[in-house]
């Protein structure tokens, strides 16, 4: 098929999930909010927020857990930013 009308977003996915996750680790949430309003102003749909960011960047932390790059104590405040996002896209699902 053409595929010459589907949307393009300039990022690729797993930058943008590597992208994110380091402002989750680095950052504080209005940095983390910030970095997903603006992909929502480049025009990707609450949907692919959803499944293109926040699901592969939680997956993405869980393996940093795993392979030992980060501690409890460094992973723990990331996970609270992620679900602080999720908080915040919350109302936009209604």
């Amino acid at each position: 098929g053409d595929r010459s009308n589907a949307p393009q977003i300039q990022q690729p996915a797993t930058e943008r999930v590597r992208d994110f996750t380091r402002v989750l680790l680095h950052g504080d949430r209005v940095a983390a909010e910030g970095y997903i309003a603006g992909l929502r102003r480049e025009g990707l749909c609450l949907d692919a927020v959803y499944l293109q960011v926040l699901a592969p960047a939680a997956r993405h932390l869980c393996e940093l857990w795993e392979r030992g790059d980060y501690s409890f104590h460094e992973l723990a405040p990331a996970l609270i930013r992620l679900l602080a996002v999720l908080r915040s896209l919350r109302c936009q699902l209604d």
